[in-house]
């Protein structure tokens, strides 16, 4: 009867530190993706194809003011001008075809 009770207590034991191994496990994967995310890498991208030449319809005057990458297959572009002219203007540019996804016109009241 006495190797019985160590049987459970020794399986009790490796229930614990399995358990201990599998929380260990998931805490150092969580710490290794918040520092790939804190470091601007979400891990393996897919390499995007160039889509060639591409002219974005802008109206006459404006320029480019400011690009920002949003991830790996957007781009954000804000233009600058004059508001009479419909300058005001930030676009999100799909990288993969160099479509205009978003066109956002800005008007002051």
């Amino acid at each position: 009867m006495g190797w019985l009770k160590a049987l459970v207590i020794g399986m009790g034991v490796l229930i614990v530190l399995g358990l201990a191994g599998v929380v260990y496990g998931i805490a150092r994967n969580a710490e290794k993706l918040q520092q790939r995310e804190a470091a601007g890498d979400a891990g393996p991208a897919e390499p995007l194809a160039g889509f060639g030449a591409r002219t974005l319809d802008t109206p006459p005057g404006c320029r480019l003011a400011a690009s920002h990458p949003l991830g790996a297959r957007l781009l954000v572009l804000r233009l600058d001008g004059l508001p009479e002219r419909g300058c005001q203007q930030v676009l999100v540019v799909d990288l993969g075809d160099g479509s205009v996804i978003s066109r956002l016109s800005l008007r002051s009241e």
